[in-house]
């Protein structure tokens, strides 16, 4: 299933430049991201809390109308600890597909504001479980552009599977800042 995802936004990435409206209506940001509340849980009903955790990452997007982008993106979320166990750390890297709807303001601060939403693969990385398996990761927010700076706020969840055929959920507040890049 991850080559098949993979494929499928290797191919959107190289076929949106053709669907692009107007020359140059592509751009690139690069971001830094904070988990704020990460939350595992188990289908058993419990609940575990992380730590903050930290990520990088960033988009590629092709503008389909001057106020709709899609594209595609990486999120690496560096290991965090549980903040009951501290000899579990987790970590997520997800790859996503997504849409930005954009609107202008009239503002000499902001730029704009958009919304986000991604769907993707989520590939969970954990210390002292060795047989993890990864599953869909999706995101919806919203952001800002403050001249080529950018502000995100998305809640993202990420599904999987541990030892022993254990579904799980994580799912975290993420606090995105970053730079974007006309190309």
């Amino acid at each position: 299933m991850k080559k098949s995802i993979l494929s499928v936004l290797l191919m959107l990435v190289l076929a949106l430049p053709v669907l692009a409206s107007e020359k140059g209506a592509m751009e690139a940001d690069a971001k830094l991201g904070i988990g704020l509340n990460p939350t595992v849980k188990p289908d058993n009903g419990s609940s575990m809390d992380l730590n903050m955790a930290l990520g990088l990452g960033g988009d590629f997007y092709y503008y389909v109308d001057p106020s709709i982008a899609i594209g595609a993106g990486l999120m690496y979320g560096l290991e965090t600890a549980m903040k009951d166990n501290s000899d579990v750390k987790v970590g997520f890297t997800n790859i996503y597909f997504a849409a930005k709807p954009k609107m202008a303001l009239d503002s000499e601060i902001f730029s704009c504001i958009y919304g986000l939403v991604q769907i993707g693969y989520g590939m969970p990385r954990a210390t002292n479980i060795d047989d993890i398996k990864g599953g869909l990761y999706w995101g919806i927010g919203a952001g800002t552009e403050i001249k080529s700076f950018i502000v995100e706020l998305i809640y993202g969840s990420n599904s999987g599977e541990a030892e022993g055929g254990n579904k799980f959920t994580a799912t975290a507040i993420n606090l995105n800042l970053g730079y974007k890049f006309a190309l």
